[in-house]
Protein backbone atom coordinates (compact mmCIF):
# COMPACT_ATOMS: atom_id res chain seq x y z
CA UNK A 1 0.00 0.00 0.00
CA UNK A 2 1.19 3.74 -1.56
CA UNK A 3 2.10 4.93 2.41
CA UNK A 4 1.13 9.13 1.51
CA UNK A 5 -2.31 6.93 0.31
CA UNK A 6 -2.53 5.34 3.65
CA UNK A 7 -2.18 8.52 5.23
CA UNK A 8 -4.41 10.37 3.22
CA UNK A 9 -7.56 7.71 3.95
CA UNK A 10 -6.12 7.55 7.68
CA UNK A 11 -6.26 11.41 8.07
CA UNK A 12 -9.78 11.64 7.11
CA UNK A 13 -10.81 8.68 9.41
CA UNK A 14 -8.97 11.06 11.96
CA UNK A 15 -11.38 13.92 11.36
CA UNK A 16 -14.28 12.14 11.80
CA UNK A 17 -12.91 10.94 14.59
CA UNK A 18 -12.38 13.91 15.83
CA UNK A 19 -15.94 15.44 15.50
CA UNK A 20 -17.34 12.17 16.98
CA UNK A 21 -14.93 12.65 19.92
CA UNK A 22 -13.74 8.68 19.97
CA UNK A 23 -10.39 8.79 19.06
CA UNK A 24 -8.05 8.21 22.22
CA UNK A 25 -4.56 8.93 20.66
CA UNK A 26 -2.79 10.32 17.79
CA UNK A 27 0.42 8.17 17.54
CA UNK A 28 -1.47 5.44 15.52
CA UNK A 29 -0.79 6.61 11.91
CA UNK A 30 2.52 4.54 11.90
CA UNK A 31 0.74 1.63 13.15
CA UNK A 32 -1.67 1.49 11.40
CA UNK A 33 -0.07 1.41 8.01
CA UNK A 34 2.47 -1.34 9.60
CA UNK A 35 -0.53 -3.11 10.92
CA UNK A 36 -2.02 -3.07 6.94
CA UNK A 37 1.12 -4.10 5.42
CA UNK A 38 2.55 -6.39 8.46
CA UNK A 39 -0.02 -8.92 9.34
CA UNK A 40 0.27 -11.13 11.98
CA UNK A 41 3.06 -9.18 13.00
CA UNK A 42 1.54 -5.58 14.41
CA UNK A 43 -1.64 -4.68 15.40
CA UNK A 44 -3.35 -1.28 16.47
CA UNK A 45 -6.60 0.03 17.22
CA UNK A 46 -8.80 2.74 17.99
CA UNK A 47 -10.15 3.07 21.41
CA UNK A 48 -13.67 3.65 21.42
CA UNK A 49 -16.82 5.13 23.61
CA UNK A 50 -18.61 2.08 23.25
CA UNK A 51 -20.34 3.62 20.08
CA UNK A 52 -17.86 3.55 17.63
CA UNK A 53 -14.48 1.47 17.48
CA UNK A 54 -12.40 0.35 14.66
CA UNK A 55 -9.79 -2.42 14.92
CA UNK A 56 -7.44 -3.58 12.38
CA UNK A 57 -6.39 -7.29 12.67
CA UNK A 58 -4.29 -8.92 9.57
CA UNK A 59 -6.58 -6.81 7.53
CA UNK A 60 -9.56 -7.17 9.44
CA UNK A 61 -11.86 -4.21 10.13
CA UNK A 62 -13.98 -4.24 13.02
CA UNK A 63 -16.86 -1.37 13.55
CA UNK A 64 -18.46 -1.30 16.86
CA UNK A 65 -16.59 -4.45 18.02
CA UNK A 66 -12.86 -4.84 19.15
CA UNK A 67 -12.66 -8.88 17.73
CA UNK A 68 -13.53 -8.83 14.21
CA UNK A 69 -13.36 -11.82 12.53
CA UNK A 70 -14.30 -10.98 9.14
CA UNK A 71 -12.77 -8.77 6.73
CA UNK A 72 -15.37 -6.22 7.78
CA UNK A 73 -17.31 -6.97 10.80
CA UNK A 74 -20.18 -4.66 11.58
CA UNK A 75 -22.04 -4.75 15.34
CA UNK A 76 -25.01 -2.62 14.48
CA UNK A 77 -26.98 -1.25 11.75
CA UNK A 78 -25.36 -0.51 8.50
CA UNK A 79 -27.55 1.89 6.12
CA UNK A 80 -27.23 1.82 2.59
CA UNK A 81 -28.65 3.82 -0.24
CA UNK A 82 -28.14 5.92 -3.29
CA UNK A 83 -28.53 4.98 -7.08
CA UNK A 84 -25.71 7.13 -7.93
CA UNK A 85 -23.34 4.56 -8.20
CA UNK A 86 -22.55 2.75 -11.84
CA UNK A 87 -23.50 -0.88 -11.96
CA UNK A 88 -21.05 -2.35 -14.43
CA UNK A 89 -18.08 -5.13 -14.55
CA UNK A 90 -16.35 -3.62 -11.68
CA UNK A 91 -18.51 -3.41 -8.68
CA UNK A 92 -20.63 -6.60 -9.88
CA UNK A 93 -22.20 -8.26 -6.64
CA UNK A 94 -22.35 -4.50 -5.04
CA UNK A 95 -25.61 -3.65 -3.27
CA UNK A 96 -27.88 -0.30 -2.85
CA UNK A 97 -30.95 0.70 -1.79
CA UNK A 98 -33.31 2.63 -3.69
CA UNK A 99 -36.91 3.26 -4.56
CA UNK A 100 -38.17 1.26 -1.55
CA UNK A 101 -35.87 -2.04 -2.11
CA UNK A 102 -32.26 -3.62 -1.80
CA UNK A 103 -30.85 -3.99 -5.89
CA UNK A 104 -28.09 -5.96 -6.27
CA UNK A 105 -25.27 -5.17 -9.15
CA UNK A 106 -25.75 -7.97 -11.61
CA UNK A 107 -23.88 -7.29 -14.91
CA UNK A 108 -24.55 -3.72 -15.96
CA UNK A 109 -28.26 -3.37 -14.19
CA UNK A 110 -29.43 -2.92 -10.49
CA UNK A 111 -32.17 -6.13 -9.97
CA UNK A 112 -34.10 -6.07 -6.90
CA UNK A 113 -32.74 -8.46 -4.07
CA UNK A 114 -35.57 -11.20 -3.60
CA UNK A 115 -35.51 -12.01 0.12
CA UNK A 116 -39.10 -13.66 0.76
CA UNK A 117 -39.76 -17.50 -0.73
CA UNK A 118 -41.48 -17.42 -4.18
CA UNK A 119 -44.20 -20.06 -3.16
CA UNK A 120 -46.30 -21.60 -5.68
CA UNK A 121 -47.98 -19.30 -8.63
CA UNK A 122 -51.46 -19.49 -10.16
CA UNK A 123 -51.83 -18.50 -13.72
CA UNK A 124 -55.18 -16.46 -13.91
CA UNK A 125 -55.50 -16.72 -18.05
CA UNK A 126 -55.79 -20.81 -17.51
CA UNK A 127 -55.70 -22.00 -13.85
CA UNK A 128 -52.13 -23.82 -14.26
CA UNK A 129 -50.06 -24.04 -11.48
CA UNK A 130 -46.77 -23.94 -11.08
CA UNK A 131 -44.08 -24.55 -8.61
CA UNK A 132 -41.29 -21.89 -8.54
CA UNK A 133 -37.89 -21.77 -7.05
CA UNK A 134 -35.54 -19.32 -5.55
CA UNK A 135 -31.25 -19.36 -6.94
CA UNK A 136 -29.84 -16.79 -5.09
CA UNK A 137 -31.88 -13.52 -5.41
CA UNK A 138 -33.85 -14.91 -8.33
CA UNK A 139 -36.67 -16.26 -8.49
CA UNK A 140 -37.62 -18.76 -11.17
CA UNK A 141 -40.75 -20.70 -12.03
CA UNK A 142 -39.50 -24.70 -11.45
CA UNK A 143 -41.38 -26.25 -14.49
CA UNK A 144 -42.00 -25.38 -17.93
CA UNK A 145 -44.30 -22.54 -18.94
CA UNK A 146 -47.94 -25.00 -20.62
CA UNK A 147 -49.77 -21.62 -21.50
CA UNK A 148 -51.13 -22.89 -24.48
CA UNK A 149 -53.61 -19.84 -26.23
CA UNK A 150 -53.78 -21.25 -29.89
CA UNK A 151 -51.85 -24.40 -30.91
CA UNK A 152 -50.45 -24.66 -34.10
CA UNK A 153 -48.91 -28.13 -36.67
CA UNK A 154 -45.11 -28.35 -36.66
CA UNK A 155 -45.37 -27.46 -40.23
CA UNK A 156 -46.18 -24.15 -39.71
CA UNK A 157 -43.45 -21.86 -39.22
CA UNK A 158 -42.60 -17.89 -38.58
CA UNK A 159 -40.38 -15.85 -37.12
CA UNK A 160 -42.84 -13.45 -36.54
CA UNK A 161 -46.19 -14.74 -35.95
CA UNK A 162 -46.50 -16.25 -32.42
CA UNK A 163 -47.11 -20.10 -33.24
CA UNK A 164 -47.22 -22.81 -30.23
CA UNK A 165 -46.86 -26.31 -30.20
CA UNK A 166 -47.31 -29.33 -28.26
CA UNK A 167 -44.46 -31.96 -29.00
CA UNK A 168 -46.03 -34.73 -31.14
CA UNK A 169 -49.43 -33.34 -31.78
CA UNK A 170 -49.41 -31.93 -35.29
CA UNK A 171 -53.36 -30.82 -34.95
CA UNK A 172 -55.53 -27.07 -34.22
CA UNK A 173 -57.45 -28.16 -31.23
CA UNK A 174 -56.21 -26.89 -27.89
CA UNK A 175 -58.41 -28.44 -25.91
CA UNK A 176 -56.94 -32.07 -27.62
CA UNK A 177 -53.21 -30.70 -27.60
CA UNK A 178 -54.00 -30.07 -23.79
CA UNK A 179 -54.74 -33.61 -22.80
CA UNK A 180 -51.60 -34.87 -24.46
CA UNK A 181 -49.13 -36.55 -21.94
CA UNK A 182 -46.21 -34.21 -23.82
CA UNK A 183 -47.95 -31.18 -22.34
CA UNK A 184 -48.58 -31.90 -19.30
CA UNK A 185 -45.18 -32.94 -18.60
CA UNK A 186 -42.78 -31.07 -20.65
CA UNK A 187 -45.09 -28.02 -21.19
CA UNK A 188 -46.07 -26.21 -24.78
CA UNK A 189 -42.82 -25.36 -27.29
CA UNK A 190 -42.95 -21.95 -28.61
CA UNK A 191 -41.27 -19.98 -31.42
CA UNK A 192 -39.18 -17.02 -30.17
CA UNK A 193 -42.12 -14.20 -30.83
CA UNK A 194 -44.83 -16.23 -29.03
CA UNK A 195 -42.14 -16.95 -26.36
CA UNK A 196 -41.93 -12.96 -25.57
CA UNK A 197 -45.04 -12.28 -24.44
CA UNK A 198 -46.19 -16.02 -23.22
CA UNK A 199 -45.08 -15.24 -19.78
CA UNK A 200 -48.01 -14.74 -16.92
CA UNK A 201 -48.26 -10.96 -15.53
CA UNK A 202 -45.83 -10.50 -12.70
CA UNK A 203 -43.05 -12.70 -14.85
CA UNK A 204 -40.92 -12.37 -18.40
CA UNK A 205 -38.64 -14.18 -19.99
CA UNK A 206 -35.90 -14.25 -18.76
CA UNK A 207 -32.44 -12.12 -20.37
CA UNK A 208 -28.87 -13.83 -21.45
CA UNK A 209 -27.95 -11.71 -18.55
CA UNK A 210 -30.76 -13.73 -16.14
CA UNK A 211 -29.59 -17.29 -17.27
CA UNK A 212 -25.83 -16.39 -16.88
CA UNK A 213 -26.76 -14.66 -12.75
CA UNK A 214 -28.13 -18.46 -12.86
CA UNK A 215 -24.90 -20.22 -14.02
CA UNK A 216 -23.07 -18.41 -12.19
CA UNK A 217 -25.57 -19.08 -8.69
CA UNK A 218 -25.24 -22.81 -9.33
CA UNK A 219 -21.64 -22.72 -10.42
CA UNK A 220 -18.91 -23.97 -7.62
CA UNK A 221 -15.76 -24.45 -9.79
CA UNK A 222 -13.89 -21.47 -8.80
CA UNK A 223 -13.76 -20.09 -12.41
CA UNK A 224 -17.25 -19.23 -12.57
CA UNK A 225 -16.75 -15.36 -14.21
CA UNK A 226 -14.81 -16.69 -16.43
CA UNK A 227 -16.66 -19.51 -17.41
CA UNK A 228 -20.37 -17.36 -17.10
CA UNK A 229 -19.43 -13.79 -18.39
CA UNK A 230 -21.86 -10.64 -18.76
CA UNK A 231 -21.04 -10.45 -22.40
CA UNK A 232 -22.98 -11.40 -25.83
CA UNK A 233 -19.94 -12.81 -27.25
CA UNK A 234 -18.83 -15.93 -25.38
CA UNK A 235 -20.51 -18.97 -26.26
CA UNK A 236 -20.31 -22.86 -26.66
CA UNK A 237 -20.15 -25.26 -23.99
CA UNK A 238 -19.73 -23.57 -20.70
CA UNK A 239 -18.40 -24.56 -17.17
CA UNK A 240 -18.40 -27.94 -15.81
CA UNK A 241 -21.53 -29.72 -13.89
CA UNK A 242 -24.19 -26.71 -14.17
CA UNK A 243 -26.31 -28.07 -16.20
CA UNK A 244 -26.44 -31.58 -14.10
CA UNK A 245 -26.94 -29.14 -11.41
CA UNK A 246 -29.76 -27.61 -13.24
CA UNK A 247 -31.28 -31.21 -14.75
CA UNK A 248 -30.83 -33.11 -11.57
CA UNK A 249 -31.95 -30.68 -9.15
CA UNK A 250 -35.01 -29.02 -8.04
CA UNK A 251 -34.67 -26.59 -10.71
CA UNK A 252 -35.58 -29.68 -12.90
CA UNK A 253 -35.01 -28.94 -16.79
CA UNK A 254 -36.59 -32.10 -18.49
CA UNK A 255 -35.33 -33.32 -21.85
CA UNK A 256 -38.50 -31.67 -24.00
CA UNK A 257 -37.03 -31.67 -27.05
CA UNK A 258 -37.91 -28.76 -29.78
CA UNK A 259 -39.95 -28.17 -32.75
CA UNK A 260 -37.72 -27.93 -35.78
CA UNK A 261 -38.54 -26.58 -38.69
CA UNK A 262 -41.09 -30.00 -40.15
CA UNK A 263 -40.39 -32.11 -37.43
CA UNK A 264 -40.04 -32.54 -33.97
CA UNK A 265 -37.26 -33.81 -32.69
CA UNK A 266 -34.82 -34.86 -29.70
CA UNK A 267 -37.14 -35.52 -27.14
CA UNK A 268 -35.53 -37.03 -24.16
CA UNK A 269 -32.29 -36.17 -25.10
CA UNK A 270 -31.98 -32.30 -24.24
CA UNK A 271 -33.81 -29.36 -24.16
CA UNK A 272 -33.29 -25.16 -25.34
CA UNK A 273 -34.54 -22.69 -23.27
CA UNK A 274 -35.38 -18.98 -24.92
CA UNK A 275 -34.27 -15.66 -23.81
CA UNK A 276 -35.19 -12.53 -24.55
CA UNK A 277 -31.61 -10.99 -25.26
CA UNK A 278 -31.04 -10.81 -29.22
CA UNK A 279 -28.23 -10.62 -31.47
CA UNK A 280 -28.63 -9.24 -34.80
CA UNK A 281 -31.76 -11.57 -35.29
CA UNK A 282 -30.97 -14.54 -33.29
CA UNK A 283 -31.93 -14.82 -29.85
CA UNK A 284 -29.72 -16.47 -27.35
CA UNK A 285 -30.74 -19.86 -25.79
CA UNK A 286 -29.41 -22.38 -23.17
CA UNK A 287 -28.84 -25.98 -24.69
CA UNK A 288 -28.94 -28.82 -21.62
CA UNK A 289 -28.59 -32.12 -22.40
CA UNK A 290 -28.77 -35.67 -21.08
CA UNK A 291 -25.15 -36.95 -21.99
CA UNK A 292 -23.13 -33.40 -21.05
CA UNK A 293 -22.80 -31.84 -17.92
CA UNK A 294 -22.39 -28.47 -19.21
CA UNK A 295 -24.19 -25.70 -20.30
CA UNK A 296 -24.38 -24.61 -23.99
CA UNK A 297 -24.99 -21.00 -24.71
CA UNK A 298 -25.73 -19.33 -28.19
CA UNK A 299 -27.66 -17.32 -30.65
CA UNK A 300 -28.73 -19.30 -33.39
CA UNK A 301 -29.20 -23.01 -34.07
CA UNK A 302 -27.13 -24.70 -36.78
CA UNK A 303 -28.53 -27.72 -38.59
CA UNK A 304 -26.13 -30.66 -40.00
CA UNK A 305 -26.49 -29.04 -42.86
CA UNK A 306 -25.25 -26.04 -42.23
CA UNK A 307 -28.58 -23.92 -42.27
CA UNK A 308 -29.10 -21.44 -39.48
CA UNK A 309 -32.66 -21.14 -37.57
CA UNK A 310 -33.31 -18.82 -35.03
CA UNK A 311 -36.75 -17.24 -33.84
CA UNK A 312 -38.57 -19.68 -36.08
CA UNK A 313 -37.62 -22.84 -33.79
CA UNK A 314 -39.93 -23.90 -31.01
CA UNK A 315 -38.08 -24.43 -27.36
CA UNK A 316 -39.56 -24.33 -23.93
CA UNK A 317 -39.61 -21.19 -22.08
CA UNK A 318 -38.83 -20.48 -18.00
CA UNK A 319 -40.48 -17.59 -16.62
CA UNK A 320 -38.16 -15.83 -14.28
CA UNK A 321 -39.99 -12.98 -11.64
CA UNK A 322 -39.68 -9.55 -12.43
Amino acid sequence: MDKRRFYIISSTLLLIGLFAGVIQYVGMFDALYAAANNPGHLWSEMECNNTFCIKTESKKIGVGTMTPQTTLDVNGSVKIEGESSICDSSNEGSMSYFSGNFHVCQGNVWQDFIEEECGDITDPRDNNIYSTIKIGYQCWMAENLKYLPSVNSFLDSSESVPYYYVYGYNGTDVSTAKAKLNYNTYGVLYNWSAATTACPSGWKLPTHDDWTTLERSVCTSGTCKADFPYDVYTGGQRGTNEGEVLRTGDFNVLMSGMRYPGVFKDIDKNTIFWTSTVIGNYPWYRLITNDNNKIDRSAFFIDVDNSIHGKDMGYPIRCIKK
